[in-house]
């Protein structure tokens, strides 16, 4: 005899032992016209078209991120690059406006690996960070 607690291994497989929120699935919707054919008589008789709605679940997992396209740095961007946090330490939004083509993620990934690699080195810098000065900065920012 089966509890009503008991289920097949099918009631498994196919997740119905998770109770889904709104939070975490959406529905999708698209609408489709489609029309029936018959023949009749020998003629081909299009029948009235009729609307079919197809429903489907997009889960978080159906979106993905754009990969972000790696950047390689130059030695002069490397040397620009630790001058300016010497001089700004971990403000990224300042650090960005001393490059160009670099973007405040691209900064802030630099400063993750940089830290993971020599974290030694990266402190030192950080513990002597010199007082703002904007002619310093203006000056970095001409190079």
């Amino acid at each position: 005899m089966r509890n009503s607690d008991d289920h097949d291994l099918t009631y498994y497989c196919n997740n119905y032992n998770f109770k889904t929120t709104k939070s975490n699935t959406q529905k999708h919707q698209s609408q489709q016209t489609t029309s029936s054919i018959q023949v009749v008589d020998g003629h081909i008789v299009v029948l009235e078209k009729q609307e079919k709605l197809d429903e489907g679940i997009v889960t978080s997992s159906t979106y993905s991120k754009n990969k972000a396209i790696r950047v390689k740095w130059t030695k002069e961007e490397n040397d620009l690059f630790f001058k300016g946090l010497s001089l700004v330490g971990c403000d990224f939004s300042m650090l960005n406006l001393l490059f160009e083509n670099k973007t405040r993620k691209n900064l802030r990934d630099k400063y993750k690996s940089e830290m993971r690699k020599r974290p030694s080195f990266v402190k030192n810098i950080l513990e002597c960070i010199k007082e703002f000065n904007k002619e310093d900065f203006n000056k970095l920012r001409d190079k």
